[in-house]
């Protein structure tokens, strides 16, 4: 079963790749870029990296995978927009988050660590187009 959703994300990334590389349309009054684009392929890329942290890296096709989702972010950086990476961070209280704080008993006190990303941090140019939906992983 992972082989086939790494198939299935493989060919997702391929299609992102391409529509990642355009830059962002302009909005009708010609002010504000749209990021409509940019937000959708960040949520894929979000939910594939998802998948592979909970996948035996031993199945084939995941280096592949890992691979084509860095070279997506590259031609999104590239168009100015920076996919924060949290997953496996320490959780910091002073993020720009919405934090859902769940105790985990294999942490020491006070350790907190982010363990989901349900919608990731995008930057545009430096400054922040979406906050992040986190879960955290907290010692009791």
């Amino acid at each position: 079963m992972d082989a086939g959703i790494v198939k299935i994300d493989q060919k997702l990334v391929e299609s992102l790749s391409k529509l990642s590389t355009e830059a962002p349309v302009s909005s009708a009054d010609g002010k504000e870029p749209d990021h409509g684009l940019a937000l959708k392929v960040a949520d894929e890329i979000n939910r594939m990296e998802n998948n592979l942290s909970r996948m035996d890296s031993t199945v084939k096709g995941h280096k592949q995978l890992t691979k084509s989702i860095e070279r997506v972010r590259t031609n999104m950086k590239a168009n100015g927009y920076e996919l924060v990476a949290l997953l496996g961070k320490p959780y910091d209280p002073g993020m720009k988050a919405e934090a859902e704080i769940i105790t985990d008993d294999s942490l020491h006190e006070g350790e907190a660590i982010i363990t989901r990303v349900s919608r990731p941090e995008i930057r545009y140019e430096g400054e922040v187009i979406q906050i992040s939906q986190i879960q955290v992983s907290q010692g009791a």
